[in-house]
C-alpha cells in the first residue's frame, strides 16, 4: 500500500470503482471514476478503468472516447490501444481495430492478449468482407482506394478476380 503521503485525492474513489469494476457492478464503477476524474482529470488509469466500465456497459462510444482521452496523456500504454481496439470492433471498425491492435504491439511484442485480439479482429473483418463481397459491383471496382487498409486490400483483390478470402 502506498504510503499515506502519496496517495492522490482520487485514490479512494479510484480504488472503490476498480472493487466494484471487479464484481461486475459497472454503474457504480462508472460513477466512482467519474468522481476520481472530477479530483484528477489526467488520471490516466482512472480514464482507462472507466473505458473499461463504459464498455462492459455497452456504451461504445463513450468507452472510445475515454480510452482516446488516455492514450493522448500516456500515448505508450499499450493496454489501453488493445481495449481501444475491442471497443472499435463492437462498433465494427474492424481496420481501425486492427490498426490498434498493432500500436499496441509495436508498444510491447510480447503483448500476447493483443496479437489475439488482432487475430480476432482480422477473422471478423474477414466474414465481414464475405457478407459485402457479393454485392460489389463493376462501379466499385473502378474507384481509387484511398489507402491500404485490410478492407481496401481485400476489395481490390475481389475487384482483381482473386479470392479475396
Amino acid at each position: 500500500m502506498p504510503h499515506p503521503a502519496t496517495v492522490t485525492p482520487a485514490q479512494p474513489a479510484a480504488n472503490r470503482g476498480n472493487a466494484q469494476l471487479a464484481l461486475g457492478r459497472f454503474d457504480d464503477a462508472l460513477a466512482n471514476y467519474d468522481r476520481a476524474l472530477g479530483l484528477q482529470p489526467n488520471n490516466v488509469d482512472v480514464q482507462f478503468n472507466r473505458g473499461n466500465a463504459l464498455h462492459a456497459l455497452n456504451r461504445f462510444s463513450e468507452a472510445l472516447a475515454s480510452h482516446e482521452r488516455a492514450l493522448a496523456v500516456r500515448p505508450s500504454y499499450a493496454e489501453a490501444y488493445s481495449n481501444r481496439g475491442l471497443v472499435l470492433e463492437e462498433l465494427r471498425r474492424f481496420d481501425e481495430a486492427l490498426e490498434s491492435y498493432d500500436h499496441a504491439i509495436a508498444l510491447r511484442t510480447d503483448y500476447a492478449e493483443a496479437h489475439s485480439n488482432r487475430g480476432v479482429a482480422l477473422e471478423k473483418l474477414m466474414r465481414s468482407t464475405k457478407r459485402w463481397r457479393a454485392s460489389i459491383t463493376p462501379w466499385r471496382c473502378g474507384r481509387t482506394l484511398p489507402k491500404r487498409t485490410p478492407t481496401a486490400v481485400l476489395l481490390s483483390n475481389v475487384c482483381a478476380g482473386s479470392p479475396a478470402l
